[in-house]
């Protein structure tokens, strides 16, 4: 899964930066990302609704939100970036380089 993880994450290179979106180059936030590549690898259903989506964007709500749907053996490629004890960012790492909405 980390393969095809990296691969997917790669095709979302480009896509412009929108709040509340998870569509590849459409529009993605760094929530949307990870869902849309989580989707697109069928780690998560294609219907699945994330409820509170634009709640769980800032603060650190999100890590719970990361271990709720993301499976633990991706947590290494995933990264979350804080700012004043609060998480912010998110993104995945591929070769020493993160990969993310921006």
């Amino acid at each position: 899964m980390e393969y095809q993880l990296i691969t997917v994450a790669r095709e979302w290179i480009g896509t412009p930066r929108h709040d509340g979106q998870a569509v590849r180059q459409v529009g993605c936030d760094c929530v949307g990302f990870l869902i849309g590549v989580a989707k697109e690898i069928n780690y998560l259903p294609s219907d699945t609704v994330i409820p509170n989506y634009s709640q769980v964007a800032r603060g650190n709500s999100l890590l719970d939100y990361l271990d709720k749907y993301l499976d633990r053996d991706l947590n290494g490629l995933i990264v979350a970036l804080k700012y004043n004890n609060l998480i912010t960012h998110v993104g995945i790492i591929d070769d020493n380089k993160l990969i993310h909405c921006h």
